[in-house]
C-alpha cells in the first residue's frame, strides 16, 4: 500500500519548497505534488504539517556487529552505512537487504600493510595482509568474488607505497572505489600519491599542508574526516603520538572545505568491535560527527549536503540523497528547519528506510 505524506516542506538540494504531497510506494518516491488536501486513494495518510522533509542520512564509515546497530542508526535518521570493516562475508552478507534497516553497504576486510600493528595482531587473518603487488592482486580479486562495494586499503607511516599503488589501480580496474585509512600526514599523502579514491580520517599529528590540500582538490579526490573518532582517539590517555591533537584533524578538515574538496559525513563508529582505537556509539554519534563538521567551516546548508547529496554524488550512489521522484524513500523528517541551525537535524520527527516507516515520534 502506499503512504501520503502530506503538506511537508520538500528540501530540493539548496532550499526547502512550499508544502507539498509525496507519495511513497514500493520502496521509492512515486510523485511529489503541490498540496492540495486531497486524500488519496488506497494510500496511508501521514499529515507532516508543513515539517521539513530530507533525504535519509548517509554515514560513510562505520563497522557493524549485529543488527541491534543497525537500527540504532536508523533510530538517528541514518538509512545507508557503509561498512569499512567487517568480516566473515557471512556476517557482511547477513546484513544485506534488512525491512526497515539502513542499506548496508560495505568493503568487506581491510588491506593490512605487513608489519604494522593490526598485521601483527593474531585476529588478523593472512590472507588479509598484503606485502606485495601480487597480493594486492589478489586481495582484490577475493573482495570482488565476495562482491564487496568497496575495497579498504590501511596506510601506515613506513608501509611500502607499491602495494597501496597496486590496491587502487586494481580496484580501479574491477570498477570499486578504493579508501584509504590515514591518521597522519605522513599516511595521508602515501594514499593521495597512490591515487586511492576516498581519503578516511583526518590527520592528528599536523595541519595538512597548503601543498597537501592544493594537491587533494588537483586529484578531485574527497574526504571522510570522521571527526568524533578522532577526537575520541585524541583524548584517550595513551596517544599512538604525542603531537596528537584533534584540532589538527578539525584545522585539516576546514582548509581541504576551503580549498573545495568535498567532504563527506562519517563517523567510524565502532561499539563493541574489539581492539579498536577508540569507542564510538552508533547512531548517536552521528549527529555529534555534524557539529564538528560545522566546527570545522561548513555551513548548516553544507553539513546537510555532506550527510546526504554529496556522499551519494562522489560514492556512486545515484538512487538516493535526494528527495526526487524515482529515487529510494530514504527520508527524515524533520520537526524544525535545519537551514537555520543543524541542532534541527536532531529534532526528527519520523524516519523512513526504503519506504518502511522505522520511526515515528
Amino acid at each position: 500500500m502506499a503512504t501520503l505524506l502530506c503538506a511537508a516542506r520538500v528540501f530540493d538540494g539548496h532550499s526547502f519548497t512550499e508544502p507539498k504531497d509525496v507519495i511513497i510506494r514500493d520502496g521509492t518516491i512515486e510523485s511529489i505534488s503541490s498540496h492540495t488536501g486531497q486524500p488519496h486513494d488506497n494510500a496511508v495518510l501521514i499529515d507532516a504539517d508543513g515539517q521539513y522533509l530530507v533525504p535519509g542520512f548517509i554515514d560513510c564509515h562505520v563497522h557493524i556487529r549485529d543488527q541491534s546497530q543497525l537500527a540504532a542508526h536508523a533510530n538517528h535518521g541514518v538509512t545507508t552505512v557503509l561498512d569499512m570493516g567487517s568480516w566473515p562475508a557471512s556476517l557482511v552478507d547477513s546484513f544485506r537487504g534488512l525491512p526497515g534497516m539502513p542499506d548496508y553497504l560495505a568493503a568487506g576486510p581491510p588491506a593490512f600493510p605487513p608489519g604494522g600493528h593490526a598485521a601483527k595482531s593474531t585476529m588478523i587473518p593472512r590472507s588479509f595482509v598484503v606485502g606485495s603487488e601480487d597480493d594486492a592482486v589478489g586481495f582484490v580479486r577475493s573482495r570482488v568474488m565476495e562482491k564487496t562495494d568497496y575495497v579498504k586499503i590501511i596506510c601506515e607511516d613506513d608501509c611500502d607505497p607499491s602495494p597501496i599503488r597496486k590496491l587502487a589501480s586494481e580496484a580501479k580496474l574491477a570498477g570499486k572505489t578504493s579508501i584509504a585509512h590515514t591518521v597522519s600526514t605522513k599516511t595521508f599523502q602515501l594514499a593521495l600519491e597512490a591515487d586511492v579514491d576516498v581519503i578516511t580520517h583526518a590527520p592528528l599529528d599536523d595541519d595538512l599542508s597548503e601543498a597537501l590540500v592544493a594537491a587533494m582538490k588537483r586529484s578531485g579526490k574527497v574526504s571522510v574526516p570522521t571527526l568524533v573518532m578522532m577526537q575520541a582517539v585524541a583524548q584517550r590517555p595513551k596517544k599512538l603520538r604525542p603531537a596528537d591533537d584533534v584540532q589538527h584533524a578539525v584545522e585539516s578538515v576546514r582548509r581541504l572545505h576551503a580549498a573545495g574538496v568535498p567532504i563527506l559525513a562519517g563517523t567510524d563508529s565502532n561499539e563493541g568491535v574489539p581492539g579498536g582505537p577508540a569507542e564510538v556509539k552508533h547512531g548517536e554519534s552521528y549527529a555529534v560527527e555534524l557539529r564538528l563538521l560545522e566546527s570545522a567551516g561548513l555551513t548548516p546548508l553544507e553539513v546537510l549536503q555532506s550527510a546526504t547529496s554529496w556522499p551519494a554524488e562522489h560514492l556512486g550512489l545515484r538512487d538516493r540523497g535526494s528527495v526526487v521522484v524515482g529515487n529510494r524513500a530514504d527520508l527524515v523528517l524533520l520537526a524544525e528547519n535545519p537551514l537555520t541551525g543543524i541542532a534541527a537535524l536532531q529534532k526528527i520527527a519520523s524516519v523512513w528506510c526504503h519506504g518502511v516507516q522505522v520511526r515515528n515520534a
